[in-house]
Protein backbone atom coordinates (compact mmCIF):
# COMPACT_ATOMS: atom_id res chain seq x y z
CA UNK A 1 0.00 0.00 0.00
CA UNK A 2 2.50 2.59 -1.22
CA UNK A 3 0.05 5.51 -1.05
CA UNK A 4 -0.57 4.81 2.62
CA UNK A 5 3.14 4.46 3.30
CA UNK A 6 3.87 7.78 1.63
CA UNK A 7 1.14 9.63 3.50
CA UNK A 8 2.11 8.24 6.90
CA UNK A 9 5.80 8.92 6.28
CA UNK A 10 5.08 12.52 5.28
CA UNK A 11 3.02 12.97 8.43
CA UNK A 12 6.03 12.59 10.74
CA UNK A 13 8.75 13.86 8.38
CA UNK A 14 8.84 17.43 9.70
CA UNK A 15 9.12 16.40 13.36
CA UNK A 16 11.74 13.78 12.54
CA UNK A 17 13.80 16.27 10.52
CA UNK A 18 13.70 18.85 13.33
CA UNK A 19 14.89 16.26 15.84
CA UNK A 20 17.71 15.23 13.52
CA UNK A 21 18.82 18.84 12.89
CA UNK A 22 18.74 19.66 16.60
CA UNK A 23 20.87 16.60 17.30
CA UNK A 24 23.44 17.24 14.57
CA UNK A 25 23.66 20.89 15.60
CA UNK A 26 24.64 20.09 19.17
CA UNK A 27 28.16 20.50 20.52
CA UNK A 28 27.98 17.50 22.82
CA UNK A 29 26.81 13.95 22.17
CA UNK A 30 26.71 13.11 25.86
CA UNK A 31 23.66 15.05 26.99
CA UNK A 32 21.89 18.31 26.20
CA UNK A 33 18.37 19.68 26.20
CA UNK A 34 16.46 21.50 23.48
CA UNK A 35 12.84 22.41 24.00
CA UNK A 36 10.99 19.41 25.44
CA UNK A 37 13.58 16.91 24.19
CA UNK A 38 16.69 15.59 25.93
CA UNK A 39 19.61 14.02 24.04
CA UNK A 40 21.67 11.44 25.90
CA UNK A 41 23.70 8.24 25.60
CA UNK A 42 21.83 5.34 27.22
CA UNK A 43 22.97 1.81 27.99
CA UNK A 44 21.36 -0.74 25.69
CA UNK A 45 20.46 -2.88 28.69
CA UNK A 46 18.20 -0.04 29.90
CA UNK A 47 16.26 0.12 26.64
CA UNK A 48 13.44 -2.18 25.57
CA UNK A 49 11.71 -2.47 22.17
CA UNK A 50 8.55 -0.56 21.35
CA UNK A 51 5.46 -2.52 22.38
CA UNK A 52 3.68 -0.84 19.47
CA UNK A 53 6.32 -1.86 16.93
CA UNK A 54 4.36 -2.83 13.79
CA UNK A 55 7.19 -4.78 12.21
CA UNK A 56 6.97 -8.45 13.12
CA UNK A 57 9.94 -9.81 11.17
CA UNK A 58 13.41 -8.24 11.04
CA UNK A 59 15.60 -9.43 8.19
CA UNK A 60 18.85 -10.66 9.73
CA UNK A 61 20.93 -9.94 6.61
CA UNK A 62 19.64 -6.36 6.46
CA UNK A 63 20.35 -5.87 10.16
CA UNK A 64 23.90 -7.13 9.66
CA UNK A 65 24.33 -4.78 6.71
CA UNK A 66 23.12 -1.87 8.85
CA UNK A 67 25.49 -2.91 11.64
CA UNK A 68 28.40 -2.93 9.18
CA UNK A 69 27.43 0.54 7.97
CA UNK A 70 27.24 1.88 11.54
CA UNK A 71 30.60 0.30 12.36
CA UNK A 72 32.16 2.09 9.39
CA UNK A 73 30.34 5.45 9.44
CA UNK A 74 28.99 5.72 12.96
CA UNK A 75 25.38 6.39 13.99
CA UNK A 76 24.13 9.18 11.73
CA UNK A 77 20.82 9.62 13.53
CA UNK A 78 19.97 8.82 17.16
CA UNK A 79 17.09 6.60 18.11
CA UNK A 80 14.08 8.16 19.83
CA UNK A 81 12.98 6.82 23.21
CA UNK A 82 10.62 7.67 26.03
CA UNK A 83 10.68 6.85 29.73
CA UNK A 84 9.03 3.52 30.46
CA UNK A 85 7.89 4.79 33.85
CA UNK A 86 10.58 2.86 35.70
CA UNK A 87 13.78 4.47 36.97
CA UNK A 88 16.42 4.73 34.21
CA UNK A 89 14.38 2.49 31.90
CA UNK A 90 13.35 3.53 28.39
CA UNK A 91 11.17 2.32 25.55
CA UNK A 92 11.97 2.83 21.87
CA UNK A 93 9.66 5.12 19.93
CA UNK A 94 11.55 4.83 16.66
CA UNK A 95 14.87 3.32 15.64
CA UNK A 96 14.54 -0.33 16.62
CA UNK A 97 16.59 -1.48 13.62
CA UNK A 98 19.45 0.79 14.71
CA UNK A 99 19.05 -0.51 18.28
CA UNK A 100 19.23 -4.12 17.08
CA UNK A 101 22.28 -3.30 14.94
CA UNK A 102 24.03 -1.89 18.04
CA UNK A 103 23.22 -5.17 19.81
CA UNK A 104 24.91 -7.08 16.99
CA UNK A 105 27.94 -4.83 17.38
CA UNK A 106 27.87 -5.45 21.15
CA UNK A 107 27.96 -1.72 21.81
CA UNK A 108 27.22 -0.80 25.44
CA UNK A 109 25.59 2.59 24.72
CA UNK A 110 23.56 4.24 21.96
CA UNK A 111 22.76 7.91 21.26
CA UNK A 112 19.13 8.68 22.07
CA UNK A 113 16.60 11.47 21.93
CA UNK A 114 14.40 11.30 25.03
CA UNK A 115 10.97 12.78 24.44
CA UNK A 116 7.54 12.73 26.02
CA UNK A 117 5.03 10.70 24.05
CA UNK A 118 1.61 9.26 24.81
CA UNK A 119 0.82 5.71 23.77
CA UNK A 120 -1.12 7.11 20.81
CA UNK A 121 1.73 9.31 19.60
CA UNK A 122 4.22 6.52 20.26
CA UNK A 123 2.28 4.12 18.06
CA UNK A 124 1.88 6.62 15.22
CA UNK A 125 5.55 7.62 15.34
CA UNK A 126 6.69 4.00 15.33
CA UNK A 127 4.39 3.25 12.41
CA UNK A 128 5.47 6.26 10.37
CA UNK A 129 9.18 5.75 11.16
CA UNK A 130 9.15 2.15 10.02
CA UNK A 131 7.23 2.89 6.84
CA UNK A 132 9.73 5.61 6.09
CA UNK A 133 12.62 3.14 6.46
CA UNK A 134 11.35 -0.05 4.85
CA UNK A 135 8.23 -1.48 3.27
CA UNK A 136 5.80 -2.85 5.81
CA UNK A 137 3.14 -5.36 4.85
CA UNK A 138 -0.50 -4.31 5.00
CA UNK A 139 -1.03 -6.68 7.90
CA UNK A 140 1.79 -5.15 9.96
CA UNK A 141 0.35 -1.68 9.36
CA UNK A 142 -3.13 -2.95 10.23
CA UNK A 143 -2.02 -4.37 13.59
CA UNK A 144 -1.05 -0.89 14.79
CA UNK A 145 -4.08 0.77 13.23
CA UNK A 146 -6.41 -1.76 14.89
CA UNK A 147 -4.68 -1.42 18.26
CA UNK A 148 -5.65 2.25 18.49
CA UNK A 149 -8.98 2.35 16.74
CA UNK A 150 -10.90 2.59 20.04
CA UNK A 151 -9.22 5.92 20.72
CA UNK A 152 -10.95 7.28 17.62
CA UNK A 153 -14.67 6.35 17.64
CA UNK A 154 -15.13 8.58 14.61
CA UNK A 155 -13.51 6.68 11.74
CA UNK A 156 -13.30 9.78 9.55
CA UNK A 157 -11.30 11.50 12.28
CA UNK A 158 -9.06 8.45 12.65
CA UNK A 159 -8.43 8.29 8.90
CA UNK A 160 -7.61 11.99 8.91
CA UNK A 161 -5.20 11.53 11.83
CA UNK A 162 -3.42 8.79 9.92
CA UNK A 163 -3.51 10.81 6.72
CA UNK A 164 -5.29 8.09 4.73
CA UNK A 165 -8.68 7.72 3.06
CA UNK A 166 -11.61 6.09 4.86
CA UNK A 167 -11.51 3.31 2.25
CA UNK A 168 -7.88 2.52 3.10
CA UNK A 169 -8.72 2.61 6.81
CA UNK A 170 -11.64 0.19 6.46
CA UNK A 171 -9.49 -2.14 4.37
CA UNK A 172 -6.87 -2.22 7.11
CA UNK A 173 -9.51 -2.81 9.76
CA UNK A 174 -10.86 -5.76 7.75
CA UNK A 175 -7.97 -7.93 8.99
CA UNK A 176 -9.62 -8.17 12.41
CA UNK A 177 -12.69 -9.72 10.78
CA UNK A 178 -10.68 -12.74 9.69
CA UNK A 179 -10.80 -15.88 11.85
CA UNK A 180 -8.41 -15.75 14.78
CA UNK A 181 -6.50 -18.79 13.47
CA UNK A 182 -5.80 -16.93 10.21
CA UNK A 183 -4.68 -13.81 12.06
CA UNK A 184 -2.27 -15.96 14.06
CA UNK A 185 -0.90 -17.40 10.83
CA UNK A 186 -0.42 -13.88 9.48
CA UNK A 187 1.50 -13.00 12.65
CA UNK A 188 4.14 -15.46 11.43
CA UNK A 189 3.78 -14.71 7.70
CA UNK A 190 2.55 -11.10 7.30
CA UNK A 191 2.93 -10.93 3.47
CA UNK A 192 0.35 -13.68 2.82
CA UNK A 193 -2.58 -11.27 2.43
CA UNK A 194 -2.97 -7.68 1.29
CA UNK A 195 -5.57 -5.39 2.84
CA UNK A 196 -7.66 -5.49 -0.33
CA UNK A 197 -7.77 -9.29 -0.27
CA UNK A 198 -8.54 -9.34 3.46
CA UNK A 199 -11.46 -6.99 2.79
CA UNK A 200 -12.76 -9.32 0.07
CA UNK A 201 -12.46 -12.36 2.33
CA UNK A 202 -14.19 -10.56 5.20
CA UNK A 203 -17.08 -9.62 2.93
CA UNK A 204 -17.29 -13.19 1.60
CA UNK A 205 -17.46 -14.61 5.13
CA UNK A 206 -20.18 -12.11 6.03
CA UNK A 207 -22.28 -13.03 2.97
CA UNK A 208 -21.92 -16.81 3.27
CA UNK A 209 -23.14 -19.04 6.08
CA UNK A 210 -20.15 -21.34 6.52
CA UNK A 211 -19.10 -23.15 9.69
CA UNK A 212 -16.09 -21.37 11.18
CA UNK A 213 -14.00 -24.56 11.32
CA UNK A 214 -14.65 -25.24 7.64
CA UNK A 215 -13.84 -21.65 6.70
CA UNK A 216 -10.53 -21.81 8.54
CA UNK A 217 -9.71 -25.09 6.76
CA UNK A 218 -10.49 -23.57 3.36
CA UNK A 219 -8.53 -20.39 4.06
CA UNK A 220 -5.51 -22.39 5.19
CA UNK A 221 -5.66 -24.49 2.01
CA UNK A 222 -5.70 -21.35 -0.13
CA UNK A 223 -2.92 -19.65 1.85
CA UNK A 224 -0.86 -22.81 1.34
CA UNK A 225 -1.26 -22.21 -2.40
CA UNK A 226 0.11 -18.68 -1.97
CA UNK A 227 3.24 -20.19 -0.42
CA UNK A 228 3.64 -23.33 -2.53
CA UNK A 229 2.23 -22.42 -5.92
CA UNK A 230 2.74 -18.66 -5.98
CA UNK A 231 -1.01 -17.97 -6.06
CA UNK A 232 -1.52 -14.25 -6.70
CA UNK A 233 -3.68 -12.05 -4.51
CA UNK A 234 -6.24 -11.53 -7.26
CA UNK A 235 -6.80 -15.28 -7.46
CA UNK A 236 -7.34 -15.96 -3.74
CA UNK A 237 -11.06 -15.19 -3.59
CA UNK A 238 -11.73 -17.38 -6.62
CA UNK A 239 -9.92 -20.32 -4.98
CA UNK A 240 -12.00 -19.82 -1.84
CA UNK A 241 -15.24 -19.79 -3.85
CA UNK A 242 -14.23 -22.98 -5.68
CA UNK A 243 -13.70 -24.80 -2.41
CA UNK A 244 -16.89 -23.52 -0.85
CA UNK A 245 -18.83 -24.81 -3.86
CA UNK A 246 -17.32 -28.25 -3.36
CA UNK A 247 -14.78 -28.20 -6.17
CA UNK A 248 -11.37 -28.58 -4.56
CA UNK A 249 -9.57 -26.85 -7.42
CA UNK A 250 -6.75 -28.04 -9.62
CA UNK A 251 -4.31 -28.67 -6.80
CA UNK A 252 -6.67 -31.14 -5.09
CA UNK A 253 -8.35 -32.46 -8.24
CA UNK A 254 -5.06 -33.86 -9.46
CA UNK A 255 -4.77 -35.81 -6.23
CA UNK A 256 -2.06 -33.58 -4.78
CA UNK A 257 -2.43 -31.51 -1.65
CA UNK A 258 -0.03 -29.76 0.66
CA UNK A 259 -0.47 -30.96 4.22
CA UNK A 260 2.33 -29.03 5.92
CA UNK A 261 4.34 -25.88 5.23
CA UNK A 262 7.70 -25.24 6.91
CA UNK A 263 8.62 -21.56 7.18
CA UNK A 264 11.28 -19.44 8.88
CA UNK A 265 10.48 -15.76 9.48
CA UNK A 266 7.57 -16.04 7.08
CA UNK A 267 9.69 -17.49 4.27
CA UNK A 268 8.83 -20.96 3.01
CA UNK A 269 11.72 -23.40 3.39
CA UNK A 270 9.96 -26.74 2.91
CA UNK A 271 6.69 -28.61 2.57
CA UNK A 272 5.01 -32.00 2.79
CA UNK A 273 2.83 -32.99 -0.18
CA UNK A 274 0.52 -35.97 -0.36
CA UNK A 275 -1.47 -37.73 -3.08
CA UNK A 276 -3.18 -41.09 -3.44
CA UNK A 277 0.09 -42.98 -3.94
CA UNK A 278 2.84 -41.22 -2.02
CA UNK A 279 3.94 -38.48 0.34
CA UNK A 280 6.72 -36.10 -0.74
CA UNK A 281 8.84 -34.06 1.67
CA UNK A 282 10.72 -31.11 0.19
CA UNK A 283 13.26 -28.71 1.71
CA UNK A 284 15.17 -25.81 0.20
CA UNK A 285 18.81 -26.45 -0.63
CA UNK A 286 19.89 -24.00 2.08
CA UNK A 287 18.12 -26.05 4.74
CA UNK A 288 19.52 -29.31 3.38
CA UNK A 289 23.04 -27.92 3.27
CA UNK A 290 22.78 -26.89 6.93
CA UNK A 291 20.93 -29.90 8.34
CA UNK A 292 21.35 -32.78 5.88
CA UNK A 293 22.95 -35.16 8.38
CA UNK A 294 20.30 -34.49 11.01
CA UNK A 295 17.50 -34.97 8.46
CA UNK A 296 19.00 -38.22 7.16
CA UNK A 297 19.41 -39.53 10.71
CA UNK A 298 15.82 -38.65 11.52
CA UNK A 299 14.44 -40.60 8.56
CA UNK A 300 16.73 -43.57 9.21
CA UNK A 301 15.40 -43.71 12.77
CA UNK A 302 11.81 -43.26 11.57
CA UNK A 303 12.01 -46.06 9.00
CA UNK A 304 13.76 -48.50 11.33
CA UNK A 305 11.40 -47.96 14.25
Amino acid sequence: MSKLAKLLAEKSAQDQEKLKNDYLGSNSRDIFVTGANTYVQIALENIKPNKFQPRMVFDELELQSLANSIKELGLLQPIIVRSSGESNQYEIISGERRYRAFQLLEKPYIDCIVMDATDEKNSLLALAENINREDLTDYEIAKSVIAFKNGFPNKSEYANTLGISRQDLYRLLSFEKLPLEIQQRLDNSPPLLTAKTAEQIGQFIKNNDIASEKMVEILNEVLDLVLTEGLKQNGILNEIEIRVKGNKGNNIKNGNRTVKIFAIDGKKVGQIKKNLNKTTIEFSNDILDQHQQAIEKFFETLISS
